[in-house]
């Protein structure tokens, strides 16, 4: 399924009608889940469906299901969580149906065949406006303060959703390869922070994944050798 055009349109969405998704289509969804391309193939991990719960936490919001992703606790499991979700995001606002990502919100069961629990997102039908009209509605800093040199397709990059907005990536671009930074973050805010902008980053690579695919070559991500940029941490390189 394509996704480029969905990512100059897609927007969270807060507020859902209040009838549940049958059960057919919430298989159709769980399926689709399972044939996901990871970004790192050794990690497991799982999507399930809550429904009749509320969940517990900041900013959480009502919503008739939500989808919950549960993953292997070790190294870059958060990047390749946001990638992962980000896919399901997409194709949800593809495929009509409206989703929010909620940082903070936990639901009770914390654990799922043996994985734990890492992010979660409100989804349904909407009952507001799905999609924005165009590019000018998005929020985002100005693309030279997080991108440097050209490609096609740091747009898509640049447009991903983070947590509070903050966009906390920097995309450097030469010889047709991109190059992935995050912001380095203090002891304290670290504590709080690093978790989602790891996952910020993850999201931010699955619409390099998308642009990449689009423009007809090979998604291939690398993070190897170790790059440097002042004021940030290296994440990864999308090859040409």
């Amino acid at each position: 399924m394509e996704f480029y055009d969905v990512i100059f349109k897609r927007k969270s969405i807060r507020h859902y009608k209040e009838t549940p998704l049958d059960d057919a289509r919430l298989e159709e969804i769980l399926q689709y889940s399972r044939a996901l391309t990871p970004l790192f193939p050794e990690i497991k991990t799982s999507f399930g469906i809550i429904k009749n719960e509320s969940v517990n936490g900041l900013f959480a919001i009502d919503a008739p299901q939500y989808l919950a992703f549960y993953s292997e606790e070790k190294e870059s499991h958060y990047l390749n969580a946001g990638f992962l979700m980000q896919q399901m995001d997409l194709y949800l606002s593809a495929t009509g149906l409206g989703a929010c990502w909620l940082g903070m919100a936990k639901p009770r069961m914390k654990e799922k065949d043996g994985l734990a629990f890492i992010m979660m997102f409100a989804f349904g039908e909407p009952n507001q406006t799905l999609h924005r009209k165009d590019v000018s509605e998005f929020k985002r800093k100005p693309l030279a303060e997080v991108a440097e040199g050209g490609d096609g397709r740091l747009e898509a990059a640049w447009l991903a959703p983070s947590a509070a907005n903050a966009q906390p990536w920097f995309f450097s671009c030469s010889d047709g390869a991109v190059d992935v930074f995050r912001v380095k973050l203090n002891p304290v805010k670290a504590a709080v922070f690093d978790r989602l902008n790891l996952i910020d980053s993850g999201i931010a690579l699955c619409h390099l994944k998308v642009a990449t695919e689009h423009m007809g070559k090979p998604f291939s991500f690398a993070q190897t050798p170790e790059k440097s940029k002042k004021g940030y941490q290296y994440i990864g390189t999308v090859l040409s």
